[in-house]
């Protein structure tokens, strides 16, 4: 009802209230509601946003003003008119929508008061304080006054249902009056909010004694007076005829005050403002004139009990959802009519519906029961349920519609239960939600930028020529490194003058220099800014002269290297004037350098603001803009610097000629380094905001910063990087449901790109342990998946394999067709462990056939890990989850194994007899030397990275003890693994590492030599010779010439059809030969990476990368022959015209690598060098002139020791071979060099506080007399290690000469030589063979698996122990007489709690101990102590009863054996309390025996408002009493968080009442003489115990 009939009510009120008609006593007199004085109803009057005023003030206008789409006057179906649309603000402050109200709006009001009433609907995403109404003195988007949050208004809010403020005690408000002087502030919370997405009547009435709210015609009492000052400020505001009141001068519905608000998102309708108060009586009645008569809700009641008399299984699910929401909308008309028009409409769109109904197939009118839809439907949920990926309650809510159904289905001719049962299934399915879960939006529409593959960058991540290989870098595509300056001190090796030749050719982009690392010590030293300008000249002199514009192009400077704490801490107008001289001095010498900072260690809002200001003053503004981010709260706060960065360059580099590139040039904090699924977090936030990134360096040079394994070796990080590199088109926008902020325990994250052209999707993902789920959404709006109703999906997946451990084997996850879920793919990973990162490509689906995740037969592989394990002896576990040291696994690891009497005991569960890869992940420090001599010191030394060998021994299930030498990993924390084969039989086996060696006990920490335990990885799998297989169809969206093409034909997601060189990377786990098979085809070249090395180690010696020739093949030949590999990437191509490359297999030929090759030993070699007889210190490793000396760990027991550079010493051998042409020839060596010790300006000595600065000893190696080639060998961390590298030489036939020396052309240090490696043998192979043709395995069929040739059997069986895995003692396994499942252990188990207990009569503490080890975001850790005698443990758990909400136990896991005591539940809600109990179980005769119960613990997620009991603290630790005493114990508890739900007060328990009681308070009495223990438990089953003594 709109204006002037509300008008017409109000005359016909005012009318009778003039006739003089005696009222009856008992009839109510009619209220009488004024007539407003503004009213804007936008029914008629509206020009150029312009709104007539058609109260009774004349003359003013309001204003609709703002710039967001579908702000305007709309028509509304429910209001049954025109209203006002406030589309609301997207940003905060901006004016996107208001209603702007007659200036001085309150000049009128009076001591009478005044009054609002309006009709609105405000939107559901419409902000808590966006406000509705606001009078202001400023005028809007105003903090004038005092700043930010001070500008005085009288306003009220959205307020919101959510809101965390609104409480006693805290600061939120509905109302707000913040007087002109801002003296004092009014703030009201109302007992009631506003509702949402409806329409609702509101009036609110002002007087100089009362403020009053009414939503529907209802009072809605003030619950708080924040500042109990609601009379004085209203008194205030109308004394002396409203003079403040009257200061608010600038009015309108829907602004943002503030510069952090946005305007509103509602709708609007009928706003009127009265210059007197309104009563109570006025306020409903003005409601009431809108109400909508009887008769006509009548009408919609029937209809929609009309409408709910239709069979919901009668009719197709897409007509009966019409109706069904038909019905929804009327029964909420019936609850809130609004008006007579809406319910019209309602009935209307109900009518609509019912005749739009349509039969479901096979159904007639004559039909009288159907329950096909539910049969169907009810199959469908199974479906989705079994997929995983749904959160708890969706679970919880599917299974009891699904148990429902499934009731249905069997009753007889029970349409209404049928159809009960299909409204349930389809609200389960309908408002189903995931758990972790990313949702990626691959609308075209919504896309954003391209792939910018800026995240791959490193701070000294490359330390020679080939360390890390050129093959390893190239693959990932790095687009800037950070190195040192030319000649810098600050580290041994990262020179970027030295390695830019090098660089250039594996594709880097642009090398970053820190200027100050010329310096030696850390903190750099600080000799003065003139000092600094001086070198800085030196530097950028030396590296620019003579240099093309394109090779200037590829440098840039970074002045200030973390200012803000070295040289300029608190001083950035000191740091800004500096930088000025600096910027000069690089400008004077090249104009077009290109200068890069500030490089902050941490984003610093002001500081940058005020560097940019100075900056763009004096003309000295950088081309690249540098910071650091290394802590973990940078993945959420990252967004808001750049966007703040990206101001600032709008800002201040406007007109200037700069297009600043902002660079995040040290990023990723110190425990993530090496860590797969965090590292997927930290890429994806740079390339979101399309900037660079590089990796920081934590630990070594050498290492791609934890990125390889070795030098050729990828870790399972660097497949990250890998597929990040693979990616290609547009990124989709990624919103989070169910995942918490970053911790040390993760956050699922991802990143995905949708590349039309090459009809490919890639989602790179991971980061979290237990369920992860993925879903792309509006797939079918891309070119690629238009009417698409399923897709092709590869998952690969790569683990934490240790910082220095060889990635291997990449595992495929899953592959197959999935069906889409309308436009929509999802897919969950069921299992995932907390560091795994997954790679997804998606392409059209090549045949009908779907197959489920779960169905994929993935090989079978298990994680144990050693702090879940049984420790022995003293060992220990440790927690490594505060952010200050490197990765493990799970974030823990066992340590303290110093005696042969500690270990750790693993229990392993395999399901099926076999051979099994173990993996053992160690960690083995370098002990302390002196840091001159580098001999082992007891105390007082540092680690120099002189590393030793370490031994565990291994025994399988009890039996013979095999001993197992480790590596040194340098520092702990750094992981390597240990690889061992064993044979086991199906079912339960013990793992046993104990250590081996002299006790480390009583000796300095870092003097001691043992290693630690994170955890030991399980494959199965014999020890053959590996296929590696390549789909060239994945690679070809970074390939030119080629296009996918698929059919069921075709292996994988399909082939590469086209011409032209198609490049992609071989990932082989040994050396050796392997046998090229091809499906497809055409005829192509094959070719391989080669790098010709530069012929001496100065720094202006060029090398360079091109590829060589291995094979002439022809596509689809299987023995096409055989090229030689390289253990870990090889860079290989394809090349030739109209091809069809479906399929290339790389067959691992054993016999082949084994007969070969010819080996060289270099004891055998000719040596010959001069002692050149001076005073020089040789250090380990190290002898004047070559010479054979003994070491166990060699080839043969021999080997040359590393000889001195530049004193014509020489190694030489001669090989003769049958044919001529290219060959590989591998070095095995050692090189333990450390950096040197150097000078300080003081003359002490001096070793970098953190970074394990290690030396890449070099060799020239010239053949035939030819240049020389100038090879790196990376360091092996201990002189008793021995590797490999490989390089390409070119023979003649027949004999030839090789010849190896060293000419100290590098010299990093003036004090000491260069040296070679340590030389153990040569190995020289041909690159490649078609003699000695060996078949390559090249599956005939879609989905075969593999079946190799296995290499020699004498080589497997590593573990001289128990190979088989089983034990001599031939007990009886009794478990397998019973029947361990759910239901056996939930009937008539006694030590459960019955009816709604949550304690069991026969419950203990003691025997068990149960308790909650580690409380995660979305995992609890239960652990137990063993109980003698059990066949296994049965854990129990459920949400913790809440109220009247009770929740039964079920069961979580049965455990067979009595080997593992912990379980983790996991995929549980963050801030959530769960209840345990654990039981351990003996079979006897068949029968399941109950040992023991435990109590009842209860422990809360981590991420919400309440935590857990972390400690207790006791008044006494031993307590001995005579017989009758008495000692209470005095309990404190230290809580996790401030807040904990209290289930169960601390709680006692006596080991032997008979010796001593114990009661709930703690009282402990004495009752005979002995001792016992009392137990102290809080309800997480965190406990003490103390020891009582009774004479």
């Amino acid at each position: 009802m709109k204006a002037k009939v509300f008008k017409r009510v109000l005359s016909l009120t005012l009318a009778a209230s003039l006739m003089v008609i005696p009222v009856p006593q008992n009839v109510k007199a009619e209220v009488t509601v004024p007539d407003p004085y503004y009213e804007f109803t936008f029914d008629g009057g509206v020009t150029n946003n312009k709104v007539e005023n058609e109260g009774t003030k004349t003359g003013v206008t309001a204003e609709i003003k703002g710039r967001a789409e579908g702000l305007g006057v709309m028509e509304d179906e429910v209001r049954g008119n025109h209203v006002l649309n406030l589309p609301g603000g997207s940003t905060n402050g901006a004016e996107e929508g208001r209603l702007v109200l007659p200036d001085d709006m309150f000049s009128d009001v009076t001591d009478a008061g005044f009054a609002f009433s309006f009709w609105i609907n405000i939107d559901g995403n419409a902000s808590q304080y966006s406000r509705i109404f606001s009078g202001t003195v400023n005028g809007q988007n105003s903090d004038a006054g005092g700043g930010s949050w001070n500008a005085p208004e009288f306003a009220f809010v959205a307020g919101s249902e959510s809101a965390s403020d609104l409480g006693s005690g805290q600061g939120g408000y509905h109302t707000s009056v913040y007087l002109p002087d801002q003296s004092a502030q009014l703030k009201l919370v109302w007992s009631k909010q506003f509702s949402r997405n409806t329409w609702q009547h509101v009036t609110i009435s002002v007087s100089p004694t009362s403020y009053d709210v009414y939503l529907d015609g209802a009072s809605v009492p003030i619950t708080y007076d924040r500042n109990s000052n609601q009379n004085t400020i209203l008194s205030t505001l109308f004394a002396d005829g409203a003079k403040v009141l009257k200061q608010y001068k600038y009015c309108a519905i829907g602004s943002s005050v503030y510069q952090t608000d946005k305007d509103l998102k509602a709708k609007l309708d009928e706003f009127r403002f009265y210059n007197t108060a309104l009563t109570k009586e006025q306020a409903k009645a003005a409601y009431d004139s809108y109400a909508v008569r009887d008769s006509v809700v009548g009408s919609l009641r029937s209809k929609v009990a009309e409408a709910k008399e239709k069979s919901i299984s009668f009719y197709t699910k897409e007509s009966y959802e019409v109706l069904s929401d038909a019905i929804a909308e009327g029964e909420e008309g019936i609850e809130n009519p609004v008006t007579e028009a809406n319910v019209n409409r309602l009935i209307s769109n109900i009518d609509t519906a019912l005749a739009g109904l349509v039969y479901y197939t096979g159904i007639t009118a004559d039909t009288a029961f159907s329950l096909e839809q539910l049969a169907n439907e009810t199959a469908e949920a199974k479906g989705l349920l079994a997929g995983g990926g749904l959160s708890a309650e969706s679970e919880m809510a599917l299974e009891q519609a699904i148990t429902a159904a499934d009731a249905a289905l069997a009753a007889e001719n029970d349409q209404k239960a049928v159809d009960e049962a299909l409204i349930a299934i389809r609200k389960a399915v309908g408002e189903k939600s995931y758990g972790s879960t990313l949702h990626f939006d691959a609308d075209p529409k919504n896309s954003k930028s391209e792939v910018f593959h800026g995240s791959t960058g490193f701070l000294y991540g490359v330390s020679e020529v080939g360390v890390p290989s050129a093959d390893l870098i190239k693959a990932i595509q790095p687009k800037i490194l950070v190195q040192k300056a030319a000649d810098g001190q600050q580290h041994p090796s990262g020179d970027g003058y030295r390695l830019t030749p090098y660089l250039e050719e594996c594709g880097v982009e642009n090398i970053q220099i820190y200027l100050q690392d010329y310096y030696l010590e850390w903190p750099y030293e600080s000799n003065g800014i003139d000092d600094y300008n001086t070198k800085a000249r030196q530097i950028v002199t030396k590296m620019l002269d003579g240099k093309s514009d394109e090779e200037i192009a590829k440098y840039s400077f970074v002045i200030f290297n973390e200012p803000d704490g070295i040289w300029y801490t608190n001083k950035v107008d000191q740091m800004c004037n500096d930088w000025l001289t600096i910027y000069t001095t690089i400008k004077d010498i090249c104009p077009d350098a290109k200068v890069a900072g500030p490089n902050f260690s941490v984003y610093n809002s002001s500081a940058y603001q005020k560097f940019f200001a100075f900056c763009k003053t004096n003309n000295c503004l950088p081309e690249y803009i540098t910071w650091h981010e290394l802590q973990k709260d940078k993945l959420t706060s990252f967004a808001s610097h750049c966007k703040e960065v990206k101001g600032y360059v709008e800002t201040y580099y406007a007109g200037s000629l700069i297009e600043p590139v902002i660079f995040v040039n040290e990023t990723v904090n110190f425990d993530d380094v090496g860590n797969p699924g965090a590292l997927v977090n930290w890429l994806s936030i740079f390339d979101e905001e399309d900037v660079y990134a590089s990796l920081p360096y934590w630990g070594l040079a050498n290492s791609m910063n934890e990125l390889a394994a070795d030098a050729n070796k990828p870790n399972g990080a660097w497949w990250v990087y890998k597929w990040y590199a693979q990616m290609t088109g547009n990124k989709t926008p990624l919103t989070l449901e169910n995942i918490g902020n970053p911790s040390a325990y993760g956050r699922l994250y991802g990143l995905t790109s949708v590349d039309d052209d090459a009809q490919m999707v890639y989602s790179l993902f991971g980061g979290q342990a237990g369920k992860q789920t993925v879903s792309i959404e509006n797939l079918t709006s891309t070119k690629t998946f238009e009417g698409a109703d399923m897709a092709h999906v590869k998952i690969y997946s790569t683990k934490y394999t240790g910082h220095h451990g060889f990635a291997d084997e990449i595992p495929v996850e899953y592959e197959g067709n999935l069906p889409l879920s309308g436009d929509d793919l999802i897919f969950t990973i069921k299992d995932a462990e907390l560091m795994d990162a997954y790679f997804a490509i998606i392409t059209p689906a090549t045949s009908d056939k779907v197959t489920a995740i779960s169905a994929y037969e993935k090989n079978w592989e298990q994680t144990y890990e050693a702090e879940d394990a049984e420790l022995i002896g003293n060992a220990t576990a440790y927690t490594k989850a505060n952010g200050g040291d490197l990765a493990r696994s799970n974030r823990a690891e066992v340590g303290n194994m110093n005696t042969e009497n500690d270990g750790v005991k693993f229990t392993v569960d395999v399901q099926q007899d076999g051979r099994y890869r173990m993996n053992i992940y160690y960690s083995s420090q370098a002990p302390q030397v002196d840091a001159l001599t580098l001999d082992y010191v007891a105390t007082g030394g540092q680690n120099r990275a002189v590393g030793a060998l370490s031994t565990h021994t291994l025994s399988i299930d009890g039996g013979s003890p095999q001993e197992i030498v480790y590596d040194s990993t340098v520092k702990w924390g750094y992981y390597n693994y240990k690889t061992v084969y064993v044979d086991l039989t199906a079912g339960t086996h013990t793992v046993q590492l104990m250590y081996k060696g002299e006790s480390q006990n009583g000796k300095n920490v870092n003097s001691m030599l043992c290693a630690l335990l994170d955890k030991i990885d399980l494959v199965y799998g014999p020890d053959t010779a590996k296929v590696i297989t390549v789909e060239p169809e994945e690679l070809i969206a970074s390939q030119s010439g080629y296009k996918l093409a698929y059919s069921e034909t075709y292996s994988g997601a399909g082939a590469a059809v086209g011409s032209g060189a198609l490049e992609f990377y071989v990932s082989v786990p040994r050396d050796g030969y392997y046998a090229v098979g091809t499906k497809g085809n055409g005829t192509a070249v094959l070719k391989k990476n080669r790098i010709h090395y530069a012929n001496d180690a100065k720094a202006e010696s060029a090398v360079t990368v091109d590829q060589m020739k291995l094979l002439d093949l022809t596509i689809g030949n299987d023995n096409a022959g055989m090229v030689y590999l390289t253990a870990g990437i090889n860079g290989m191509s394809i090349e030739g015209k109209d091809l069809t490359l479906d399929l290339i297999t790389f067959t691992e030929v054993t016999e082949a690598t084994e007969g070969n090759p010819i080996t060289i030993e270099a004891e055998d070699c000719q040596l010959s060098g001069q002692d050149a007889g001076d005073a020089y210190t040789y250090l380990p490793g190290s002898t004047a002139v070559p010479k054979v000396i003994a070491n166990s760990y060699a080839s043969g027991k021999k080997a040359v020791e590393g000889f001195r550079g530049g004193k014509g010493s020489t190694l030489s051998f001669t090989v003769t071979v049958a044919e001529a042409g290219d060959y590989k020839l591998s070095v095995t060596y050692a090189n333990d060099e450390p950096a040197p010790v150097m000078k300080k300006q003081d003359g002490g000595n001096y070793v970098h506080p953190y970074n394990t600065d290690l030396v890449e000893r070099y060799a020239q190696i010239a053949v035939n007399g030819t240049t020389p080639q100038t090879v790196y060998f990376k360091n092996t961390l201990c002189w008793d290690t021995y590797k490999n590298t490989v390089i390409d030489v070119t023979l003649k036939k027949g004999s030839n000469t090789i010849v190896v020396s060293n000419d100290n052309s590098y010299k990093f240090s003036a004090l000491q030589d260069d040296f070679t490696p340590r030389f153990d043998k040569f190995v020289i192979a041909p690159a490649a063979t078609i003699q000695m043709k060996q078949p390559a395995y090249v599956p005939d069929t879609k989905g075969d698996t593999p079946q190799p040739t296995p290499s020699d059997p004498s080589q497997c069986n590593q573990n001289t122990g128990n190979a088989t895995g089983n034990t001599t003692d031939t007990a009886k396994d009794t478990t397998k007489e019973a029947t361990l499942d759910a239901a056996a252990f939930l009937t008539d188990n006694a030590g459960l709690p019955t009816g709604n207990k949550e304690e069991a009569k026969k419950s203990a503490f003691a025997a068990l101990s149960a308790r909650v080890r580690k409380a995660a975001k979305t995992s609890n850790k239960i652990k137990w102590n063993k109980v003698k005698d059990a066949d296994g443990y049965v854990v129990f758990g459920g949400k913790c009863n809440i109220g009247k909400q009770k929740n039964k136990f079920n069961v979580l896991t049965i455990i067979k054996g009595n080997g593992t005591t912990s379980y983790t539940h996991k995929s549980l809600k963050k801030g959530t309390y769960y209840k345990y109990i654990v039981q351990a179980y003996k079979v006897t005769d068949g029968k399941i025996q109950i040992l023991s119960t435990s109590k009842t613990i209860y422990s809360a997620t981590t991420g919400g408002k309440y935590g857990n009991v972390k400690s207790l603290t006791l008044n006494k630790k031993n307590v001995k009493l005579k017989k009758g005493g008495k000692f209470t114990l005095r309990v404190t508890e230290k809580k996790t968080t401030k807040n904990m739900m209290r289930h169960r007060a601390v709680a006692f328990e006596s080991s032997n009442t008979k010796i001593a009681t114990v009661n709930g308070k703690g009282v402990v009495k004495a009752k005979k003489k002995g001792s016992c223990n009392i137990y102290i438990y809080a309800q997480n089953g965190i406990y003490k115990k103390i020891k009582v003594t009774v004479k």
